[in-house]
């Protein structure tokens, strides 16, 4: 019986190993690749190709089906949302319905500035890629196990639990980069990632429970 379920434990690790060797392959292409687009972008000229963004926000009241009628006061008003700031509001009224209308300032950008997305991907795909090798080490680990309470396998889960948060971390990164790219405002934004956290937790308490594990195959060696 326990022969059995080590031979399964074998065929799960090397099944593991397998796809997550493909992963951590990929991942080392994307960075290369992300490194690539990277350093073309650096070789275009700064004034080649440059990118203007404004973003604009219409809200309409329909004064006849309306009984609480919506006004806007907006002289000097400014409106900031997902951290984009709205300063020219306009506001049209007819007998029909009141239009107010809001836009950012035109922000103009060069796209060479978007090396630095792709450079900071492949700064997160690294980062992935360790975190994936992990991951291969740990299923093989159970491919060649004997058995798979070791102090080594727990280890390796507490290491991989742990890089999660850097990879989370990487995600919000690249977002912030993007959007100081396209606006030229500063705005790191934190998401929390509920799924994220529960696998975080998950991972790490399975590393608790091997390492107690390791502790009773060690005594029960250690009996007989």
């Amino acid at each position: 019986m326990k022969e059995n379920n080590i031979r399964k434990i074998n065929k799960m690790g090397k099944i593991g190993y397998i796809v997550s060797n493909i992963c951590t392959i990929m991942l080392y292409v994307a960075a290369v690749a992300c490194i690539v687009a990277g350093a073309m972008l650096l070789a275009v000229p700064y004034d080649a190709i440059k990118v203007t963004t404004a973003h604009t926000a219409v809200v309409e009241v329909d004064k006849a089906n309306n009984s609480a009628l919506v006004t806007f006061e907006t002289d000097g008003m400014t409106v900031e949302i997902d951290g984009v700031i709205y300063n020219n509001i306009s506001t049209e009224e007819t007998l029909a319905k009141s239009t107010t209308t809001a836009a950012t300032t035109p922000y103009t950008y060069s796209l060479r500035d978007v090396y630095i997305v792709f450079f900071t991907g492949a700064a997160v795909c690294a980062v992935f890629s360790i975190l994936m090798k992990n991951i291969r080490d740990l299923f093989a680990g159970f491919r060649d196990c004997e058995t798979p309470f070791t102090t080594e396998t727990a280890d390796r889960l507490q290491k991989t639990g742990l890089l999660f948060i850097p990879v989370m971390v990487g995600g919000w990164i690249i977002t912030a980069v993007q959007k100081y790219i396209s606006t030229g405002m500063v705005d790191v934004t934190v998401h929390i990632d509920l799924t994220m956290v529960l696998l975080i937790v998950m991972v790490l308490t399975l590393s608790a429970v091997f390492r107690y594990g390791a502790v009773l195959q060690q005594l029960s060696d250690e009996t007989l």
